[in-house]
């Protein structure tokens, strides 16, 4: 976390939220969903329920969101990072388990790194806070995930050679860091709706299968004890 505002506007609330009281803890905001195999919408919503609503056709647990309001903060909260993470879903499990034991490489890149090449190359990010606009950017891959996956330096081309890493995903050599983020710099003052999306202008993307996407928004909460 930054300790300091590069802003004197944001600085000066901050010295405030300090001097009345309210204790600076180191926290972020997730929302995680599941995207359907098929055609995506052209504009998902993301941070507007919370736990125990519907998002779709899921029930949203603790494993999806942390909000505790509806496209708000309880609490004051300088968001300095956002990242985002794509997966296959859960329910791919079996899937990829199949095609290992069928040894079929060129499946691999079907099941899971098509569709997330796709969306990476793809898409509009905007955050609008009581509707202005403060954060846009495109394509999705512009965002970094903040995490990596170790693996052996040595590449293959042959999934048989099981030491090695496959080509054919995205990896980076190294223990996981969450370190790789895009920088930004919001306050978020409480009961000040604002707006989180991904959008598609250029149309329906379709994918082969279902993909857990999520957002983190990631900075200091100021909260009174």
């Amino acid at each position: 976390m930054r300790a300091k505002s590069i802003n004197s506007k944001i600085q000066t609330i901050v010295d405030q939220l300090i001097a009345d009281g309210y204790e600076k803890i180191p926290y972020e905001y997730y929302y995680y969903k599941t995207l359907p195999a098929g055609a995506i919408p052209t504009q998902i919503e993301f941070f507007h329920q919370v736990v125990g609503q519907s998002d779709g056709s899921m029930t949203l647990t603790e494993e999806d969101t942390n909000m505790e309001k509806q496209s708000d903060f309880a609490y004051p909260f300088l968001a300095q990072n956002i990242s985002h993470i794509i997966l296959p879903s859960r329910s791919l499990e079996a899937i990829v388990q199949e095609i290992d034991t069928a040894g079929q490489d060129y499946n691999i890149k079907k099941a899971i790194v098509n569709d997330i090449y796709k969306l990476y190359n793809s898409g509009v990010v905007k955050l609008n806070v009581q509707s202005k606009e403060l954060f846009k950017v495109s394509p999705l891959m512009r965002i970094p995930s903040g995490v990596g996956v170790s693996g052996d330096l040595s590449i293959s081309s042959s999934k048989s050679d099981s030491s090695k890493i496959y080509v054919g995903g995205l990896l980076m050599n190294g223990e996981a860091g969450r370190n790789n983020k895009f920088p930004i710099e919001i306050m978020f003052a409480p009961n000040t709706k604002f707006t989180f999306t991904l959008q598609f202008p250029k149309g329906t993307i379709t994918t082969y299968n279902d993909l857990r996407i999520g957002f983190i928004l990631e900075g200091i909460l100021f909260r009174k004890s």
